[in-house]
């Protein structure tokens, strides 16, 4: 195992690596909130784009057009945003994503949103709705 796998994986972040058939392939292992929201991926070699989306759904726009996505972005990264999603307990999970090209390598890198941010960005919300 990797030291960099770990770390990632301690940092939260989910690394699938993309390939030309709609698949990505887990790389490294999957932080601990993976086990408790998507254990399917723990399960499977590799898993098609629609299985993605149907474990997180609001990735369904965002990687509707995987291709166009990585055009022009050698060696470079784009974040997709920010979202939540309810485990099956109704435990709300906050992720974001980014994409990751490195030698025509192409990566989505999911993560979840420490506590600190999760409220620095109530307060955020709340002070701009105040303003109103």
């Amino acid at each position: 195992m990797d030291l960099s796998d770990e770390i990632l994986a301690a940092l939260g972040c989910l690394v699938l690596r993309y390939d030309d058939a709609a698949h990505f392939a887990v790389k490294g292992v999957p932080p601990e909130w993976v086990r408790q929201h998507a254990p399917l991926l723990l399960r499977q070699a590799d898993v098609h784009v629609l299985t993605l989306i149907e474990l997180f759904p609001a990735l369904e726009t965002a990687l509707a057009d995987l291709g166009s996505l990585w055009i022009n972005t050698r060696d470079r990264s784009k974040e997709l945003g920010e979202w939540v999603e309810s485990d099956v307990e109704g435990k709300e999970l906050h992720l974001k994503a980014s994409l990751l090209t490195i030698h025509d390598i192409r990566l989505l890198m999911l993560s979840s949103v420490d506590e600190q941010t999760i409220d620095v960005i109530r307060r955020a919300r709340a002070s701009i709705l105040k303003k109103r």
